[in-house]
C-alpha cells in the first residue's frame, strides 16, 4: 500500500475529510466561525461551495466539531 512505499503516517487519502490536516491561520478560523454562526442560527441553511480538493467537507466536519453534542445538523 502507497502509506508503506511512502512511509506515512496516516492514510492520506479517504472518503473521511482530513480534518486533522488544517493548518491553524485566519482564514480558516474565520471560515469555521462562519459556518458555525449559520448551523446554530434557527432554521437556517449553509453552502460551502468551491473546487476539488480545497477542503470544503473538512472545514464542515471542523465547524459541526465544535458545536455541542444535541445540536442536530444534516450533512447531505
Amino acid at each position: 500500500m502507497y502509506v508503506d512505499h511512502f512511509q506515512l503516517r496516516v492514510r492520506s487519502f479517504t472518503h473521511c475529510p482530513a480534518t486533522g490536516f488544517f493548518t491553524p491561520n485566519a482564514a480558516v478560523e474565520t471560515a469555521i466561525a462562519r459556518i458555525r454562526q449559520t448551523l446554530l442560527a434557527r432554521d437556517s441553511v449553509a453552502i460551502v461551495t468551491g473546487g476539488p480538493g480545497v477542503g470544503k467537507s473538512a472545514l464542515v466536519a471542523a465547524a459541526i466539531g465544535t458545536l455541542e453534542k444535541q445540536t442536530i445538523v444534516a450533512h447531505i
